[in-house]
Parts: structure tokens; sequence; C-alpha cells
């Protein structure tokens, strides 16, 4: 990692600081190994605030051979060791990282790729950034963890509401000795914005618990990878007035995608398939269909009106912040009190 600065606007850059940051890690012997045969597509870092202490932290995960190790390091510490030129830690004292994990899951240990991103991608998320790590294999389907820092008062936790002691574990039990990708119909958690299955974070070890922040799965997701192409990538985004949690989709069988989040387990649409762009949970929208208007945007004047309404709740993202489609008829074709009745479901919307 290096850091430049510019003193005459751009045209000449001079060195801030350079280091690696697996140089002060350890992570050699046993499950901390990295996979043998590391590759660069299997070393990933993403920038976001993990922890809402409005410093950029950086997330780094690179393969093992049991799955994937994520740290975080702290973005506070970074500042203030810029600003100071002498470490002090920062969100904890004499402290460079946040979390630390080990995530055992044979689709992590099989995948040949791993790609992280950052952001909020679900319904409902709370203030904190989700870092999504994506594995994929060739061949094969592409598995998105969301991933969430148990930080301050904000308890990410895909335990069940019902278990006191669901946000004090290191999570290292490993009971279920498989994966946590979830069936065709996943159990969720009743814990607020959480749709991981179930005992996900069994696959999770944190390295120190009591010392640093526990990483949380809270929501796991399939997209199938397009034949002959690069892979799929998930990038988190917001859309419509009210900020809709969603992530775009490139690389996958069904082409560049929107994706917004319409439940989380608890409130909002139920999930109904574990595949992003198949539950009922997440509206998928087409990329290259956005800016595109044809007849199935309209109603005919063979429909009768009254059929056309329900439409209206069906594109576009509305003022109460869910996604939905707009579906009008010509106003030509209406009668006058149909007409009207169609201007006040708009203003409804």
């Amino acid at each position: 990692m290096a850091g430049w600065t510019s003193p005459d606007d751009a045209l000449n850059w001079l060195p801030l600081f350079r280091f690696k940051p697996w140089d002060s890690l350890p992570h050699h012997g046993g499950l901390l190994e990295p996979r043998k045969g590391l590759t660069v597509n299997q070393v990933s870092m993403a920038v976001g605030d993990f922890n809402l202490d409005n410093f950029s932290d950086i997330a780094m995960a690179y393969a093992t051979e049991a799955g994937a190790r994520v740290t975080l390091l702290d973005g506070a510490a970074l500042s203030l060791t810029l600003q100071t030129g002498s470490f002090e830690g920062g969100y904890f004292p004499n402290q460079a990282i946040l979390a630390d994990a080990l995530i055992s899951d044979p689709t992590l240990a099989q995948a040949d790729d791993l790609s992280l991103s950052s952001g909020f991608n679900l319904y409902g998320q709370i203030a904190l950034e989700n870092f999504l790590l994506t594995a994929q294999k060739k061949g094969g389907d592409a598995t998105t963890y969301t991933l969430q820092l148990e930080a301050g008062h904000f308890i990410a936790t895909s335990e069940p509401i019902e278990n006191d002691h669901s946000t004090n574990s290191d999570h290292s039990t490993h009971g279920n000795n498989g994966s946590t990708i979830p069936s065709a119909a996943p159990h969720h958690s009743n814990s607020g914005a959480n749709r991981a299955p179930k005992n996900a974070d069994d696959v999770i070890t944190n390295l120190q618990p009591g010392n640093l922040l526990p990483v949380h799965i809270v929501d796991i997701n399939l997209a199938s990878v397009a034949p002959n192409g690069p892979g799929v990538s998930i990038t988190p985004l917001f859309g419509g007035t009210m900020a809709t949690g969603g992530v775009l989709v490139s690389g996958s069988t069904v082409g560049n995608t929107f994706v917004f989040a319409q439940g989380n387990g608890v409130n909002g649409t139920k999930s109904t398939s574990p595949t992003l762009v198949d539950s009922a949970d997440q509206l998928a929208i087409g990329v290259n269909g956005i800016n595109l208007v044809n007849s199935e945007d309209f109603g005919t004047p063979e429909a009768p009106a009254v059929d056309l309404f329900p439409k209206l709740k069906k594109i576009a993202l509305n003022l109460n912040g869910g996604v939905q489609e707009i579906r009008l008829p010509f106003a030509s074709d209406l009668q006058p009190v149909e007409r009207k009745k169609l201007m006040d479901e708009i203003r409804l919307i």
C-alpha cells in the first residue's frame, strides 16, 4: 500500500508512505497459511467506513486452504500515523486493525477468485457499511457473503434473537462442518436486517475475541456466472429518493443488472430464493433497459382501465423508498373519470 500527495494540482506527485500490511500480521502456519499457489485473483482489498468513525478503513482478504482470511485495517490509525508521524493506534489504543477473522467454508476453499467490495446493499441497513466477499470457481456459480462488524451500538449477528449470548461469542464452534450456502428455502434470523441462514456465523473464527470487533455474516447470495466471461462482479449501490440499498451485478448470465433489496427477512418482502436475481425480496432491473421505452411500458386502448391501475405499482424508485415499475396508459385513451382516477393513483405513489 502506498500514498502520494501533489503540491501542484496533480502535475507532480510526492510519496507519503509505503508499507506492506501483512508484514505486521502473522500469516504463516496452520489455518493462517495462504493457499498453496496463491494467485493475485485470490487476494482483494476494499475501502469503507466499517465502524462508523468517519475514517476510511481497508478490508483485505486472501484465500486459505480452508476458506479465506479477512482483516480490516483501521483507517483512524492510518490517518493519525500520517498526521503525527508516529503510531499511536486508532479506534483501539496501540492497534492498527479493527477485525481479523477466518472464514472456513468449502465454497471459499474451492474458489479460484475472491473479490471484496463495500457499501450499503441491504434493505433497512443500519449505518455501518458492509463488506462483501464474492467467491467464484471456474465453471461454477458465484457466492457473495455480506459481512458486517459488531461495532458500537450496532449489532449484527446471524444467531437467533432469542440467544442471549449471540453477540458475545467468537463463533468458532464450526458445528455444522459444511457450507453456509442456503438451501432453496433458507431459514432467516429474527435479528433485524439480516437474511443469512441461522448459524451462518459458525464458519467464522474471530482471531482475537475480546480485543477486536467481531465479524458476522449477515447475508449470503448466489449468482450464475456467464460462460466464457470474466466472472461476476458485485458492487453495492444506492437507488431512489430514499437511498434504497442494492447491488450492481455484472458478468452474470442475465447480463448487467441493478438489484435492489425489498426485504431483510423481518421487514418488507420475504426471500424466496438464495439466487440474487430470482428472489422475491430482490428487484432486478436490467441496466440496458433502464433508459428504453416501448409498448410494454404503456397500457392499450383494449385493456380496461381498471386493470391498468395495479400496474402503477410496478420501474422507478418511488417516494416511499420502494423500487417499483410504473406502467401508464395513454391519458387520451381514458375517459375523464378514469383519467382523474389515474392521476389520483399517481399522486398517491
